[in-house]
């Protein structure tokens, strides 16, 4: 695998909670909008809890493209320092 591949791969990784962090938000918001007639708009304070969820699943996503990067960076290391 050449080099430019390699970054490519490590810059498209997703979290493997990405899914679920989703399923999340849209249950978040689902419940924020059906309870509303119910709570008198009072349940719309949930949708505020959608993007500190979403937060999460970035902060997720970017620890593992960065966890990859950093392994692709040490293989680059490795393949110099052998020469």
């Amino acid at each position: 695998m050449n080099i430019n591949e390699a970054i490519e791969k490590a810059s498209q990784a997703k979290s493997s909670a990405d899914n679920w962090v989703g399923l999340i938000c849209l249950f978040e918001f689902g419940v924020g909008i059906l309870a509303a007639p119910f709570t008198m708009g009072v349940s719309l304070f949930a949708l505020l809890a959608i993007p500190p969820t979403a937060c999460l699943g970035a902060c997720a996503t970017n620890t593992k493209r960065t966890a990859e990067l950093s392994e692709v960076q040490a293989q680059l290391l490795a393949e110099i320092y052998r020469r």
